[in-house]
């Protein structure tokens, strides 16, 4: 279960642990929590120019006397780690944990409504180069497949062998 702090006052949002938090999130299961969160973190990106997040912003939920979420004013813009907190959060809706050693790749994306197609161009796993497309069905299912493959790779859907969700088999 999670629970939701109702606090007065203005707290930090670092776009770095939101993605560490989406880890966790995924690995135990809470997709819709993941979604949501990583939904509300693309919003927040939009408002930036280049969508570049910050380093640090204050929260606060969205008003219309303060639409935009106000920057610490020493935070770093752009920053890296919160340059690879988007792709961490969309690695953890698709599933994706490469491992090189083997050749394979494990997916188990589970897509949000408002994410209904998207397409990864060269996503590199070792030697192996590949592009996928990902469908959310009219059902709620997420569908995949390779469009090119360039070099030896398995591809299995199934949850990550970090997941508590896979069985012994699959660790």
């Amino acid at each position: 279960e999670i629970y939701t702090l109702s606090l007065h006052d203005v707290l930090p949002i670092w776009p770095a642990e939101n993605a560490a938090i989406g880890v966790g999130l995924r690995r135990y299961g809470f997709t819709g929590r993941l979604a949501e969160l990583m939904h509300a973190q693309m919003r927040i990106a939009e408002r930036f120019q280049f969508a570049r997040l910050p380093e640090v912003m204050c929260g606060h939920g969205e008003s219309a006397a303060q639409p935009f979420p106000p920057v610490y004013p020493k935070s770093c813009s752009p920053q890296a780690w919160s340059a690879g907190a988007p792709l961490i959060l969309l690695q953890m809706v698709l599933g994706i944990y490469p491992f090189a050693p083997e050749r394979i790749l494990f997916l188990d994306p589970a897509l949000p409504p408002w994410l209904t197609n998207l397409r990864l161009e060269r996503l590199r796993v070792g030697e192996a180069n590949l592009d996928l497309e990902f469908t959310r069905t009219a059902e709620g299912r997420a569908e995949y497949r390779g469009t090119r493959l360039e070099g030896n790779l398995r591809i299995l859907r199934q949850p990550s062998p970090w997941s508590v969700f896979a069985r012994p088999a699959e660790r």
